[in-house]
């Protein structure tokens, strides 16, 4: 709402092919909606492949266009008037996530590796889980992301993965109501808002400099 696409795009990966990202194709930061990977797998390898071809390229361009160490310099330096062009942050978010992994556990590579050294470079993994089952994959990742979202668990050994603590298991049984981990720092306990402020419409005043939706790839 607050930022153009020039600084902030999407990735959308919804395995199961559900409604996780209805409309938002339409937005334009979208640069991609990937779908219905259950029924076709081959299509995950194609994924990972592309992921990994984006960390390779702004790699590449980091280093021609100056040897900056990172897209935040980069953008720094774009601001201060140096000839570049835009390197938004990607977001690329997962749903479904462990039943992908349940179908290709190596994809936990890919995200690993963008955990590691996508930061650097822009680049951002979030990955929506309802359940985390024995969660061994999902453990091998969540040290490599700082920050972690956990609604009521089913078990104790979910929130410790996902929290690195059995808070989210404690909590009450009413929707609304999680704890965020970020980095070392507490966790911090959040609920259900109810302010009539909540509802009002927030500017966009990155569209005042004329952006249009495109089309995003689809798979």
């Amino acid at each position: 709402m607050t930022h153009s696409p020039e600084v902030l795009n999407f990735v959308l990966i919804d395995f199961k092919g559900g409604a996780t990202f209805t409309k938002l194709d339409v937005l334009p930061h979208t640069s991609a909606v990937i779908t219905n990977l259950e029924d076709e797998l081959p299509l995950v390898d194609r994924m990972s492949d592309a992921i990994n071809g984006e960390l390779i390229r702004r790699q590449e361009l980091l280093r021609k266009a100056g040897q900056y160490a990172s897209q935040r310099d980069y953008e720094k330096a774009r601001a201060a008037g140096a000839p570049l062009a835009p390197l938004p942050s990607l977001l690329i978010i997962c749903d479904e996530f462990s039943e992908l992994l349940t179908a290709k556990p190596d994809f936990i590579d890919m995200f690993v590796q963008i955990g590691r050294v996508g930061r650097s470079l822009g680049v951002q993994p979030a990955a929506g889980l309802a359940a985390l089952g024995g969660g061994a994959a999902c453990a091998g990742w969540t040290p490599t992301c700082p920050t972690g979202l956990g609604l009521r668990t089913f078990s104790a050994v979910e929130s410790r993965i996902v929290l690195g603590d059995n808070a989210a298991f404690e909590l009450p049984r009413s929707p609304g109501h999680g704890y965020l981990r970020f980095g070392t720092e507490p966790l911090r306990r959040s609920g259900r808002r109810t302010s009539p402020g909540c509802t009002g419409a927030t500017p966009r005043p990155w569209r005042r400099g004329g952006y249009r939706p495109r089309s995003p790839a689809t798979t």
